[in-house]
């Protein structure tokens, strides 16, 4: 069986990629200024590599919805009776406040999903175990961007930028571990599907022969 989120998933996760470099660079950069100072070229620089975070954040959160889509229709395609279908998950990421309980939702579903059958089992007790520490990230870095968005950039030391980084950073690694987690499960509950259609097809040719 093709999956359909397997090409995207590949796509988002060169963009995830990409944001995590770019990310290390700005934890670099504020520990150079800390350390050595910072003049004119520097800031230039680090404004720069600030809003190319930004802009590849914004391009990986749409192919990251593309990609949960795709990945639900796969879920259907292996199982009709799967609970969540992919316009559902996307209402329960997108829509505000309904998404604290929807985000959460779309991902133990997977959990408990990948549980049941015994070649995805390992996964899924692994992504059991990354989900919590995901959302406690997830709240954590948008308390960091609430208060940096509300307050003079002045106002602002570099110890409070170092940590809204390093959040960010250590998130987008649990996430990248978290998409290879689904993508994975995936893979191996298709294949073992082509297996079981390509044996159900052999029975059948076997009885028409018969």
């Amino acid at each position: 069986m093709k999956l359909k989120s397997k090409s995207v998933g590949k796509i988002l996760n060169i963009f995830l990629w990409v944001a995590l470099v770019i990310n290390a660079v700005v934890l670099g950069n504020l520990v150079v200024a800390q350390f050595i100072g910072i003049g004119q070229n520097f800031i230039r620089f680090d404004q720069f590599a600030t809003i190319l975070l930004m802009g590849v954040m914004i391009l990986a959160s749409f192919i990251y919805l593309f990609w949960i889509f795709k990945v639900h229709q796969d879920l259907k395609s292996l199982d009709e009776n799967y609970p969540n279908t992919p316009w559902g998950a996307i209402r329960r990421i997108v829509i505000p406040f309904y998404n604290i309980y929807g985000l959460w939702n779309v991902y133990s579903t997977m959990e408990k999903d990948f549980k049941l059958s015994e070649s995805t089992h390992k996964l899924g007790s692994t992504l059991n175990t990354l989900v919590p520490i995901y959302f406690i990230l997830l709240f954590v870095t948008r308390g960091f961007n609430n208060y940096i968005t509300d307050t003079s950039l002045n106002e602002i030391s570099n110890v409070i930028w170092f940590l809204s980084y390093s959040f960010d950073f250590v998130l987008v690694i649990i996430f990248i571990f978290m998409r290879n987690i689904v993508s994975n499960g995936l893979m191996i509950r298709s294949e073992e599907k082509s297996v079981e259609e390509e044996e159900e097809n052999l029975e059948e040719e076997v009885a028409t022969t018969l």
